[in-house]
């Protein structure tokens, strides 16, 4: 019951879901016909309808995103040592205008549902690390060590260049915002 509760709740999708700003569910959640819908700026828009629920086992939600129509399937089985195993399934169609990044779109589900079923888990447990710090420094030091590159390369490849000039300022400007 804790873990469909936490995991399935407008609080716990903030906390999972990696980069929502809003949630908003309606009172009936998680009732049949139900709506949730959140927002992810990056992403998009995201509206997840209750197709059927048996709680504490497990909840079918039909999800419309940005870039598909999918049945999601979020599973709680009791363990003998009193703790819950977890899975999420996820069944997307492309929408028309997208099929052609389906393998790219398939590989990026596949991996962000493996991460969102470990971040839940951890929260259904009661263990909510800081959101974004790992990430964000990972992501950080990528940054400037393309940057770098791009200096160098820029520097040593373009003779009588300096930082300032346009081939590197502007890149750079852009690298910044």
């Amino acid at each position: 019951d804790k873990a469909f509760a936490a995991v399935l709740s407008a609080d716990g999708l903030r906390h999972w879901f990696r980069g929502v700003s809003t949630v908003d569910s309606s009172d009936a959640w998680p009732e049949p016909g139900a709506r949730m819908t959140w927002t992810v700026p990056v992403a998009g828009r995201f509206t997840a309808t209750v197709v059927q629920c048996d709680p504490p086992r497990s909840i079918v939600l039909d999800v419309e995103t940005p870039t598909a129509r999918s049945r999601i399937t979020h599973a709680f089985e009791p363990l003998p040592d009193g703790g819950t195993r977890y899975t999420k399934t996820v069944a997307a169609t492309y929408l028309p205008s997208k099929r052609w990044l389906r393998p790219v779109l398939a590989a990026a589900v596949w991996s962000e549902t493996r991460r969102e079923t470990r971040r839940a888990a951890r929260y259904a447990d009661g263990v909510t690390p800081p959101r974004g710090t790992l990430r964000t420094g990972v992501m950080l030091a990528a940054l400037a060590l393309a940057w770098l590159g791009f200096a160098v390369h820029n520097l040593a490849d373009l003779p009588g260049q300096t930082l300032l000039s346009p081939e590197t300022s502007l890149p750079t400007l852009m690298y910044a915002v």
